[in-house]
């Protein structure tokens, strides 16, 4: 099977999560949290980045004020 090309966001996701597997932590921009609480963090960002408009509260505060840690998938 020949490996697929994926975005690059996809794929330093999947850094992140090899090194809370390989390493028992996961290094964001501002702080290290560990690899048991990294699947929930990816889990509510996936979340909130697929929910649909109407869904969300139009008086919310936009995506990247609400993750004060400031997580950016570039590496």
């Amino acid at each position: 099977m020949t490996p697929r090309p994926v975005p690059d966001a996809v794929a330093a996701l999947d850094r992140l999560t090899f090194e809370g597997i390989a390493t028992g932590s996961v290094t964001l921009p501002s702080r290290t949290v560990h690899a048991g609480e990294w699947p929930r963090l990816l889990r509510t960002l996936l979340d909130e980045v697929s929910m649909v408009a109407s869904r969300a509260a139009p008086l919310q505060a936009p995506l990247p004020r609400r993750w004060p840690m400031g997580l950016r998938l570039s590496r």
